[in-house]
């Protein structure tokens, strides 16, 4: 009976070293990613592999590390202010660092006209019932409070 539960033992950790590179395997790929024209890091710039199969993100420093259970064909960076960059990936080596260029946007002319504050308008209302409503000029008035009072000892 010990033999046995040996052997099973045995064998059922022999299967489980041998079925651990039968498992999935990962595709990772990371590198960086700056600015084209500064040459500075760009932080939280979208990373997507594959069409949307994975994403991530890049951290402070413009860096970026993505896992992919199926190989890495396709990578798109896109950020807001930057022209989207899809780069078709070989898999030769496990880093690509990307520039992105900054789009740049013309905008029209504003014009602002100065109008009345609403803030004025009630505090003009305000002032025009004032004395109708100052609780001082009534014959009788009523109102409801609230209060909470809070006690406690304290360790002495």
């Amino acid at each position: 009976m010990k033999l046995l539960r040996c052997i099973g033992g045995f064998l059922l950790l022999l299967f489980a070293i041998v079925a651990q590179p039968l498992s999935a395997q990962n595709h990772s790929l990371g590198g960086r990613v700056i600015d084209e024209q500064h040459r500075q890091a760009l932080a939280f710039v979208n990373v997507v592999v594959n069409d949307g199969l994975a994403g991530t993100m890049t951290d402070i420093d413009g860096k970026y590390e993505i896992v992919a259970t199926e190989p890495i064909r396709k990578v798109a960076f896109s950020s807001i202010g930057y022209e989207t960059k899809i780069v078709d990936w070989q898999g030769v080596e496990k880093k690509l660092n990307v520039a992105l260029t900054p789009v740049v946007f013309e905008l029209g002319e504003v014009t602002v006209d100065a109008g009345e504050n609403p803030a004025h308008r009630i505090i003009d209302s305000l002032m025009a019932y004032r004395k109708a409503n100052n609780p001082n000029s009534l014959d009788t008035y009523k109102y409801k409070i609230y209060d909470q009072m809070v006690c406690g000892l304290a360790d002495v």
